[in-house]
C-alpha cells in the first residue's frame, strides 16, 4: 500500500505545529498592550442615587482613567504589531531555509517545515495589516460604560503552557516521522563502468638509437629473357672503402703533419 497519503498528512501536521509554535512563542515573549478593563461604573452612580459631590467625583475619575488606558493602548498597539511582524517573519523564513537545506530523503518533512514557515509569515502579515481596535465605546450616553472594558488576557503561565504544548508536539512529530517514515538504508552504488581493453599483444620493441630506415621494396618477379633483347651489361666492380679509425696518439699526429 502506498504511503504517499500518510506523508502528505504528516507534512500538514508538521506545518500546523510549526505555525502554532511560532505564534505562541511570539505571543509569550510579546503579549501586546493591555486593553482597558472594566471602568467599574455602576447603574446606581449613573441613575443619580446618592447624587453628591463625592459620588460624581468618583464617577468622573473612573471614566477619565478608562479613557487614559484606552489612549495608551492605541499608542502602544502599532509598536506591538511591528515587533510581532518582525519576529514571526524572521522565524518563518528560518523554517523555510531549514526545509530547503534538508536532503531529498525527507521531502515530506521539508514540505511541512516550508508550509509552517509560510503560515507564520501569513500570520505576521495579518497582524501588521490589522487596524488599531477601538476600545472606547461610541455614544454620548454614560450608560455605554456599564458594559465597557475587556477581560484580562492570559498571564505568562497560560501563554507558556500554550507554547510548551505546541513545541513538545512538534518535537514528538519530528521524532516519529524520522523514525517511521524515513528509509535510512544507504542507496545502492552504481557499478563502476568497465573499460574495454585490447588483448595483450607481443611486447613492444624498444626504439633503436639510430633512425629507422625505410623498408626495402620487394623485388619484382624476374621475367624470362627475350631473344631479341641486347645482352645485359656486366655488373661493375665495386670497391670497398675501408676507413680506419683515426689514431689518438699525439706523436703519430705530429708525424703526419710534418709529412704533409
Amino acid at each position: 500500500m502506498s504511503t504517499v497519503w500518510i506523508r502528505v498528512v504528516y507534512a500538514a501536521v508538521i506545518g500546523v505545529l510549526v505555525a502554532f509554535t511560532t505564534i505562541f512563542g511570539v505571543l509569550m515573549a510579546a503579549p501586546g498592550p493591555e486593553a482597558p478593563g472594566d471602568p467599574g461604573v455602576t447603574f446606581r452612580q449613573l441613575s443619580g442615587d446618592g447624587d453628591d459631590e463625592r459620588s460624581q467625583s468618583t464617577l468622573q475619575n473612573q471614566i477619565e482613567n478608562y479613557y487614559g488606558e484606552a489612549a495608551s493602548f492605541r499608542d502602544d498597539y502599532p509598536g506591538w504589531q511591528r515587533n510581532v511582524f518582525l519576529a514571526a517573519t524572521g522565524i518563518g523564513i528560518l523554517f523555510v531555509l531549514i526545509g530547503l537545506a534538508l536532503p531529498a530523503m525527507v521531502n515530506y518533512l521539508r514540505l511541512g517545515l516550508i508550509s509552517g514557515g509560510l503560515l507564520s509569515m501569513v500570520y505576521a502579515f495579518a497582524v501588521i495589516s490589522r487596524e488599531v481596535p477601538r476600545v472606547v465605546p461610541e455614544g454620548s450616553n454614560l450608560l455605554i460604560f456599564l458594559g465597557a472594558g475587556y477581560a484580562d488576557p492570559l498571564d505568562f503561565a497560560g501563554r507558556f503552557a500554550l507554547f510548551a504544548v505546541s513545541f513538545i508536539g512538534l518535537i514528538l512529530a519530528l521524532f516519529l516521522g524520522l523514525w517511521r517514515l524515513t528509509e535510512w538504508s544507504a542507496p545502492a552504488r552504481r557499478p563502476a563502468p568497465v573499460r574495454a581493453t585490447a588483448p595483450a599483444g607481443p611486447a613492444p620493441v624498444a626504439a633503436a638509437s639510430f633512425p629507422a630506415s625505410a623498408p626495402a621494396a620487394a623485388p619484382a618477379p624476374a621475367s624470362p629473357p627475350s631473344p631479341w633483347a641486347p645482352p645485359a651489361p656486366a655488373p661493375a666492380a665495386t670497391e670497398t672503402l675501408i676507413v680506419e679509425p683515426a689514431s689518438t696518439d699525439p706523436a703519430a699526429t705530429a708525424e703526419l703533419k710534418r709529412a704533409d
